[in-house]
């Protein structure tokens, strides 16, 4: 099968977005919708890059600065359990950088973009003092703006949002 094209594509993303906002549905996120109350509260958890905790074969977690996943085979799971064992693989310790960036990448993903004070709180520093020339270069381009407090996507830059990420990274 043929990939779409990109024209249409983002033609479609439009008008996925126009049908939905007139039906009552909040874009809160760049590929989600929901009525009002009822955004998805595990996936919010993700794109503000706060902790959790997943259990069972194939959970992921993300706490104090570290991401796992468990096995994925449950009988391997049950075994290492018996053993006395943590069943966890791919672990990653994240940096401190690593962290801000996922924090800004993730947080964009969301309409309202990444908390400036939030941002400032977490890492002691604002998010313009580490990214200052992503964002400018960002903003000339009209793919990002600062507003109320906020970085954010703008209509241009959501549907290149990976683009948008990379710059982060």
């Amino acid at each position: 099968m043929a990939a779409c094209p990109e024209e249409l594509e983002l033609e479609m993303y439009r008008i996925v977005i126009e049908i939905l906002g007139t039906a009552g549905y909040e874009h809160y996120e760049i590929s989600n919708f929901a009525r009002p109350g009822y955004r998805c509260r595990h996936n919010l958890l993700y794109w503000h890059n706060q902790e959790y905790l997943g259990l069972g074969p194939a959970a992921h977690s993300h706490l104090n600065q570290s991401r796992w996943g468990n096995v994925e085979d449950i009988d391997q799971y049950v075994s290492l359990l018996q053993a006395g064992q943590r069943p966890t693989e791919e672990i990653q310790s994240l940096s401190e950088g690593e962290q801000m960036e996922e924090t800004v990448f993730l947080g964009l993903r969301l309409i309202p973009g990444v908390n400036l004070a939030d941002f400032r709180q977490r890492f002691g520093i604002g998010l313009t003092e580490v990214f200052g020339r992503q964002v400018r270069e960002l903003e000339k381009k009209g793919l990002v703006e600062l507003v109320d407090g906020y970085l954010r996507l703008t209509g241009k830059g959501l549907p290149l949002a990976n683009q948008v990420f990379a710059e982060f990274v």
